[in-house]
């Protein structure tokens, strides 16, 4: 519950406060809020508490029993004459009739406590213990790496739109100066200085523009919700973000391009990685599995002491007076072994499907690791080629702006027309935008490599 007002106090903070919002409070909202992370949480405590019912299996198991019972019709007293069936000379009986059962009274009092101690069980509770000790290991692993998914995931997705309101803001003066070039195209062709086809050309320009600015809007808001459903907010406006610091994302991608693709792949496939580690986890709980289904075939019996006191009575005891004049108690310990004897070979069956699985885990494990050591190659690869391509489309974007001044200086002097200016004003913006596009694809990059080798 505490939980929830902190969340909705953080939520309510982000979306009415006048400042805007930083990265580092929905980074704080999501760890929060965000479903999955929760999810993971509520998991971990389930394994917690199964690791709590392991561990009291090896303490005694102590039942008691209670009932209090009304009868309405108690058996009565039974009298006996001697005479009637006694018959010696020598010997005078008593006139009046003897009491040999008084009754049942209309009360009646059942109480046990039994108490069963596991002595030797061929090592079953030990392995289930080791059993659930993994399983919270692994739900522990799974919390951290649900959090460390929902924190790459988000600072993906506001660099993203940053860079996306960045290609928007472009797109706005491309806009402008299509419509530009199309009053130019029109009144030329209306004055017999341009041909239809040029004209038309100019509009197609026109076009592609509006619907490059139409698919930007359509990712900004496509990231704008995934952010919302990370953050468990009902909506997001990338509007009221504090601009993001790109820098720390060109930092990474310098530390990373540092290392060699080998070198990731090493450091992603460590034992000490969260992936590997709940892996090898899952090895771990398998291989305890079988030994639990190998300890349970048969002629394998479990050893345990049982003991247990009772008593039956008209008198509840220990409260009522005269009650241990009316008791009938009872005490026992015993040593008690069970087993199945024959059950069809289900046990060694089980032993058999216990072992697949163990197998099945270590080729996940290995498939897990080729798909890994992909990922890493891939965007390895990736980052490379990108940081390249940025370099070309940066030389490009400042050849474009400085054929604008030229361009412009000759527009002044009257060599140029305003039509070749805008033109080459839009070469450059479309040159911005092709590396802006690239520095996009390298934060996606990078961030999936920290991710993976745990570099930051």
């Amino acid at each position: 519950m505490m939980k929830k007002l902190i969340c909705l106090a953080v939520g309510l903070a982000c979306l009415f406060s006048l400042n805007a919002v930083t990265a580092d409070e929905l980074q704080e909202l999501l760890m929060i809020s965000n479903a999955g992370i929760n999810n993971a949480r509520e998991e971990l405590l389930k394994a917690q508490l199964d690791l709590k019912d392991a561990k009291a299996d090896f303490a005694p198991k102590i039942d008691m029993l209670l009932t209090g019972s009304y009868l309405p019709n108690p058996v009565d007293p039974i009298y006996l004459n001697p005479g009637d069936y006694l018959s010696i000379p020598e010997i005078t009986y008593p006139s009046q009739y003897l009491e040999v059962f008084k009754g049942q009274e209309k009360s009646f009092y059942l109480f046990s406590l039994s108490l069963v101690q596991p002595i030797f069980t061929w090592g079953k509770l030990i392995k289930q213990d080791k059993i659930y000790t993994e399983v919270c290991n692994i739900r522990t692993l799974q919390l951290q790496d649900a959090q460390d998914k929902a924190l790459t995931e988000l600072k993906t997705r506001l660099v993203a739109l940053e860079y996306l309101k960045q290609i928007s803001g472009i797109l706005e003066e491309q806009t402008k100066l299509a419509d530009r070039l199309v009053e130019l195209a029109d009144s030329g062709y209306r004055h017999g200085v341009m041909i239809k086809t040029e004209a038309m050309d100019a509009h197609v320009k026109a076009g592609q523009v509006g619907t490059a600015q139409a698919q930007v809007n359509s990712q900004i808001k496509i990231q704008e919700t995934a952010v919302a459903n990370l953050c468990g907010l009902e909506e997001f406006d990338s509007a009221e973000l504090e601009p993001v610091d790109l820098e720390e994302t060109s930092e990474l991608a310098e530390k990373i391009l540092s290392f060699s693709q080998d070198s990731l792949v090493t450091m992603s496939l460590a034992d000490s990685r969260t992936n590997m580690a709940m892996l090898s986890s899952l090895v771990e709980i398998a291989d305890l599995t079988k030994g639990v289904a190998s300890a349970s075939v048969n002629w394998k019996p479990n050893v345990a002491l049982m003991a247990g006191i009772s008593y039956g009575g008209s008198r509840f005891p220990l409260i009522e007076t005269d009650w241990t004049r009316k008791d009938r108690w009872s005490a026992r310990i015993s040593v008690a072994i069970q087993d199945t004897l024959f059950d069809g070979g289900k046990a060694i069956r089980d032993v058999k499907r216990k072992a697949s699985e163990l197998a099945q885990k270590s080729i996940d494990r290995e498939d897990a690791r080729h798909q890994i050591r992909q990922s890493v190659v891939e965007n390895y690869t990736n980052l490379e080629y990108y940081r390249s391509d940025l370099a070309y489309r940066l030389s490009v974007e400042e050849q474009k702006r400085a054929q604008v001044d030229v361009k412009k200086d000759l527009l002044d002097t009257g060599y140029k027309s305003e039509a070749e200016y805008l033109q080459t004003l839009i070469d450059m913006n479309t040159a911005q935008i092709e590396a802006i596009q690239d520095k996009l694809n390298m934060a996606t990059c990078v961030n999936t490599l920290s991710y993976l080798s745990g570099l930051d």
